[in-house]
């Protein structure tokens, strides 16, 4: 999707596992 929202959701998947999933999922 959105470069910007990986970039966010792969930042938060380095804090939250759970973000992570969600990051590889919308990814």
């Amino acid at each position: 999707m959105n470069q910007g929202l990986s970039a966010v959701l792969g930042a938060l998947g380095s804090l939250a596992p759970t973000s992570r999933a969600i990051g590889d999922i919308f990814g």
